[in-house]
């Protein structure tokens, strides 16, 4: 990316661009690779750590929300632990061998990522305590409120890692299931998630590269199916 190329188009890769693209930002407000990822992941906790404030401060105790805020900060941000020792990486360029230290920035970033905005998810999915006085319309309003955060979070799943968007979308499929009006929520939920895909993949380009990406991974899988289901 930072070369001028682009996922999917310019290179295959299963993973969403959000994998790529956020880290790249990292390096260039960092000045470099090292400590890209941790800087990048601080605001995605903040972001994460605030959606975990709203759904608890409905349904938690305040010792629970704050406590499931402060575990979106360690599950995302990768702790960098002074003095330990990391094994290095070894790559080829040119035909040569070549060591990658990675002391600064840690691998699998993007999984901690997709566990704390499961995280999230699931908070929503205890029943809401209803405040004295709140009518009908004060509790759709907040309704519709939430299931725009859950479809934002799963667009942001979906261009991150799809197998975290599958179970993202799992989550949010009972989210509508345990409150009133279950296919209304649904059908906005699914609605406005689509419509941020598109909104994001079609202008971009993003889109249907990288659904072909991901139909190549289904052929090239052990399993026997050329559908996405497989992955």
């Amino acid at each position: 990316i930072a070369n001028g190329e682009h996922p999917h188009t310019d290179f295959p890769t299963a993973l969403g661009a959000a994998t790529l693209y956020l880290p790249t930002w990292g390096a260039y407000l960092a000045g470099g690779y090292a400590g890209s990822i941790e800087l990048i992941s601080a605001p995605l906790a903040l972001i994460v750590g605030l959606v975990c404030a709203h759904a608890g401060m409905q349904r938690f105790p305040t010792g629970v929300t704050a406590t499931l805020a402060a575990v979106s900060f360690l599950v995302i941000v990768p702790a960098v632990l002074l003095g330990l020792q990391y094994a290095d990486s070894h790559t080829f360029i040119d035909g040569q061998p070549i060591v990658l230290a990675e002391n600064n920035t840690l691998a699998m970033f993007y999984n901690r990522w997709g566990w704390g905005v499961l995280l999230a998810i699931f908070c929503y999915l205890p029943p809401r305590i209803s405040s004295a006085g709140e009518d009908d319309v004060a509790i759709a309003r907040a309704r519709l409120i939430e299931t725009a955060i859950l479809a934002a979070l799963l667009t942001f799943l979906f261009y991150l890692k799809i197998t975290y968007f599958l179970a993202g979308c799992a989550a949010a499929v009972i989210y509508a299931f345990v409150n009133e009006k279950p296919w209304r929520t649904l059908l906005t939920g699914v609605g406005t998630t689509l419509a941020l895909i598109l909104a994001i993949g079609l202008p971009t380009g993003l889109l249907l590269p990288y659904l072909n990406d991901l139909a190549f991974v289904a052929r090239i899988n052990a399993v026997t199916t050329t559908t996405l289901l497989a992955i």
